[in-house]
């Protein structure tokens, strides 16, 4: 879904039902602090470290299969987890398909790029059309 500029605080305190979140844009200051808001949000107040697991974009070129493993995973101590996907492309969105086909429900996945996403990106297109992502600019 693609979020309105007035929606954006509420979805970052309160991802609700979401499956995944795609941040983007030229400030990497903003973009990478709205990700970990987001990561915080999902996780809550005093969460475990070994919840969050953050993926670079060269590890999932390397093994495709490493995103849909640590969506898909659950954890034995804490009852959610966030996978932040740093610098995420276009050619990974089967990867990101696939792996929010397979995720546990206590996992939720952060995509962040900083840079601006073209409105023709298929990244982009996907987060902001599909029904359990939201795409924050």
């Amino acid at each position: 879904m693609k979020l309105a500029s007035k929606d954006i605080d509420g979805f970052c305190r309160n991802p609700g039902k979401a499956a995944a979140a795609l941040v983007y844009g030229t400030d990497a200051g903003q973009v990478r602090q709205r990700a970990a808001q987001i990561a915080d949000a999902w996780l809550g107040p005093n969460a475990d470290p070994m919840a969050r697991c953050e993926l670079t974009a060269e590890q999932i070129t390397e093994d495709p299969a490493l995103l849909s493993d640590e969506l898909a995973a659950m954890s034995l101590m804490a009852p959610r987890r966030v996978i932040l996907l740093r610098e995420v492309e276009d050619k990974h969105l089967p990867a990101v398909q696939e792996a929010i086909s397979h995720r546990s429900g206590g996992n939720f996945l952060v995509m962040y790029v900083t840079e601006s996403l073209p409105a023709v990106s298929k990244l982009r297109v996907w987060a902001e059309r599909a029904a359990d992502a939201a795409a924050i600019a």
